[in-house]
């Protein structure tokens, strides 16, 4: 079916523009509402589609729609007010699905409204006439924002060495550094990066955003009767399942990070509510490998995994009072590399405990920190040292979060498993810009990171460097530390 469906596409593009000339009817317009998932919205999957949807297993039979997808995503982010379509060809009942599948692949795409006119001759499109919400200029200038921010995280994935790496990256990211919007309001990737939450729609986009930027073929997984929307990730030729907003429950303290529904099969994913149906946006994917949903180190983790240098780590429950932080290069095997009591007491209680880790791990520079019920512990993936910073409070340190920029946050909680929201408290690390730490950034700073870009050697946290936040230390950091070091 859809190799002849394919077919007539072709004959439709060779002989559009001697159709459209040559037809006597009149000129129709007409309007139609776009689910868009940038608005809330959970499209619902079309029965009836005269095209043949993209599959990457037949890209050959598929090229002139991708070549129109592409089309209209251009014409969109270039703000024309009226898209000439005529040379597609695109039947009239077939507008909604591509127009459609097109605003909901492709994330930056936020400033169109969810209904656009159009233009009809006999049973084909002649134009699209989308309406735009913001102006070319205001769009312009969010557009800065949203490519400086999704490139800020990226950053931290491109130097990865495997697709398997970035994804768990990009993953971990999310989840841990973004909240579930309970306000039920933001749903696109924009206001997403710019506030810090979002519902399913913001995770999923943000996460289709990131993907696209690493080259990492990744779609939507849209389910309309539950309302929901999750990822479906291409990798070595299979399809996964991978659902950030599931991973980012309410009541988990933040930092923290579950891979509940990390890489799942079809099978798998249909056990977890919300996941019992869905169709895939833009193309087909089937995910019936089950390749990743065990004797991975995210199968027994009861932390995020994050990265340092060539190795990863995380946190394992070595029984029920005591954790150990592990390392790993091939995400099967694990190093313990320190072993702390995680004895999470009952709040008022100094018998009952908690069972388990309910803390949170989180990477600065080459400096790891992890939250105990008493305090939070660090570990210099450098020289092996670890120790305690101490948080003197009665009530159990939650988890921890590093922002990039020299801040460690500290959560606390009455109830580590479900989290209660008892408090925060901000620890500076370091003064990003002043390698020597005598509190102002001065020319001998400026001559210790030109230093370390003549010859890579490390005298201090590479982070301390990192005054872009771009995860790494290059030329746009010693011109920044240079206009620190002149104030």
């Amino acid at each position: 079916m859809k190799k002849l469906t394919s077919v007539i596409l072709v004959l439709c593009l060779a002989f559009s523009a001697l159709t459209v000339c040559a037809a006597k009817s009149p000129v129709k317009y007409g309007k139609a509402h776009i689910e868009m998932l940038n608005y809330g919205e959970f499209p619902a999957e079309e029965a009836s589609v005269e095209i043949p949807r993209l599959n990457s297993a037949e890209v050959a039979e598929t090229a002139e729609l991708k070549e129109l997808h592409e089309y209209l995503r251009d014409s969109i982010a270039e703000m024309q007010p009226k898209i000439d379509v005529s040379s597609y060809a695109i039947p009239t009942d077939s507008l909604l699905k591509i127009f459609t599948e097109t605003v909901n692949y492709y994330p930056e795409l936020f400033h169109i409204s969810n209904t656009i006119g159009y233009s009809s001759v006999g049973n084909y499109v002649y134009k699209i006439i989308p309406i735009y919400v913001l102006t070319a200029e205001e769009y312009e200038a969010k557009m800065k924002t949203y490519n400086e921010r999704l490139d800020y995280i990226a950053s931290g994935a491109a130097p990865l060495k495997t697709d398997l790496e970035k994804i768990l990256y990009i993953h971990n990211y999310l989840v841990a550094n973004f909240e579930y919007d309970t306000s039920y309001k933001i749903y696109d990737v924009y206001n997403f990066l710019t506030t810090g939450t979002g519902v399913c729609q913001a995770y999923t986009q943000t996460f289709n955003a990131l993907m696209h930027r690493l080259g990492i073929e990744c779609t939507s997984a849209i389910n309309n009767p539950e309302s929901h929307t999750w990822n479906i990730v291409r990798l070595d030729g299979e399809f996964y399942h991978i659902d950030c907003t599931h991973d980012d429950p309410l009541g988990q303290s933040a930092g923290s990070v579950r891979y509940d529904l990390f890489m799942l099969s079809d099978s798998s994913v249909t056990s977890y509510k919300s996941h019992t149906s869905w169709y895939t946006a833009m193309y087909d994917a089937v995910c019936d490998s089950n390749e990743y949903e065990s004797g991975w180190v995210w199968n027994s983790s009861s932390s995020g995994i994050v990265n340092s240098g060539n190795k990863w780590y995380y946190i394992a429950a070595k029984d029920k009072q005591n954790s150990v932080l592990m390392s790993t290069e091939d995400f099967i095997s694990g190093t313990a590399v320190d072993s702390f009591n995680s004895k999470y007491h009952v709040y008022g209680s100094s018998s009952s405990y908690y069972p388990g880790y309910y803390g949170g791990l989180t990477a600065a520079g080459t400096t790891l920190y992890y939250s105990s019920p008493s305090d939070i512990r660090f570990y210099d993936t450098v020289t092996g040292e670890t120790g305690a910073l101490g948080i003197d409070s009665d009530i159990s340190v939650s988890s921890c979060r590093y922002d990039g920029n020299g801040i460690l946050s500290v959560f606390f909680s009455k109830k580590p498993n479900n989290y209660d929201d008892s408090g925060s408290r901000e620890i500076t690390i370091f003064n990003a810009g002043d390698p020597d730490g005598d509190g102002i950034v001065t020319s001998s700073d400026l001559v210790s990171v030109q230093k370390y870009l003549l010859t890579g050697l490390l005298d201090i946290n590479w982070a301390v460097y990192d005054v872009t936040g771009n995860i790494g230390v290059d030329i746009l950091d010693f011109i920044r530390i240079k206009k620190l070091s002149a104030r």
